[in-house]
């Protein structure tokens, strides 16, 4: 993990949700990215469970890329008293009226096929400077040259 979460000097970015997804399922994604020579920064979003087994693969199978983990966290990760309760609360509030109560409520609440378009504008928003960017997918994508 060449990068690890620091600032890079790369224009470049690819951003992809992996959240859920264990090192096995985007190790193919991740190898075609080293043997094309990817030289930016690869951003992957994947829940607080997955931090310390996604960083030992990175480190181990492909430290040639300047990679980011960025942690996303969502409701089942809460028990269930939590769950329970925030799903209650949800029902009662105006979020159709508020857009931005929505995108707070989908970001914690939403699958990640669906919130990650928001943790990829908080992102690009809290990193300004990258000419090229990416928005893929991780699992079944692969790259060549």
């Amino acid at each position: 993990m060449a990068g690890s979460g620091t600032e890079s000097n790369c224009k470049s970015v690819i951003l992809g949700a992996a959240a859920g997804y264990g090192p096995d399922k985007v190790e193919l994604f991740l190898r075609s990215l080293v043997r094309v020579n990817f030289e930016g920064r690869l951003v992957l979003f994947v829940y607080g469970r997955q931090m310390r087994a996604m960083a030992d693969f990175l480190r181990s199978a492909t430290p040639s890329l300047d990679v980011e983990l960025v942690r996303v966290a969502h409701l089942d990760a809460h028990p269930k008293l939590v769950q329970s309760f925030f799903k209650r609360l949800l029902v009662i509030l105006p979020a159709e009226k508020s857009l931005r109560l929505k995108g707070i409520l989908l970001r914690f609440y939403g699958r990640p096929h669906v919130t990650r378009y928001f943790h990829y504008a908080a992102y690009l928003d809290a990193h300004p400077g990258f000419s090229q960017v990416l928005l893929t997918d991780v699992r079944d994508v692969v790259f060549q040259s």
